[in-house]
C-alpha cells in the first residue's frame, strides 16, 4: 500500500468521524435537557454543592467528644478512646485529623472533612464513613 493511499484512507476516516461527531453531539446535549423549561432554569441557578474542607479541631471536638459515634467509636472528655467498648487508647484532635494511640502501642490517624453541614471520616485506606 502506498503512502498516498494510506493518507487518503486516514483522511476519509477522519472526515467520517467529524461528520458523526457533528451530528451526534447536539443530539446528546438536547437529550440532557428537561422538557420543562422551568426545571432547566432551576437547575442552572442551583448552587453547586459545597466543597469539602478539613474540619477544624473545634468542629471535631463539638461533634465527637463525650459521644459514642456511629460505628461504636467513643471519644471521652478525658481523652480516652474506646471502640465498641474495647480497644482502649488515647486520642488527639487537631485541625482535620483525629489520631489514636492504642494501649497496645498501635497508632492510627484519620482525616475528618466537612461540607458545612455533615462530617465524614476518611481512614488511611481512603474509605469514607459518616462522622457524627
Amino acid at each position: 500500500m502506498s503512502n498516498i493511499m494510506l493518507l487518503s484512507g486516514i483522511r476519509r476516516a477522519h472526515s467520517i468521524f467529524a461528520v458523526a461527531l457533528a451530528v451526534a453531539a447536539p443530539l446528546a446535549l438536547a437529550a440532557c435537557q428537561s422538557a420543562d423549561p422551568a426545571a432547566n432554569a432551576a437547575a442552572a441557578s442551583a448552587p453547586a454543592a459545597a466543597a469539602e474542607r478539613p474540619a477544624t479541631a473545634d468542629e471535631i471536638r463539638a461533634v465527637a467528644v463525650g459521644r459514642t459515634m456511629s460505628g461504636g467509636m467513643t471519644y471521652k472528655a478525658d481523652g480516652t478512646y474506646l471502640y465498641r467498648g474495647a480497644d482502649p487508647g488515647r486520642y488527639e484532635i487537631t485541625d482535620g485529623r483525629v489520631c489514636v494511640k492504642f494501649n497496645t502501642g498501635a497508632n492510627r490517624c484519620d482525616r475528618v472533612v466537612t461540607n458545612g453541614t455533615s462530617y465524614t471520616m476518611i481512614n488511611a485506606s481512603g474509605r469514607r464513613f459518616p462522622f457524627g
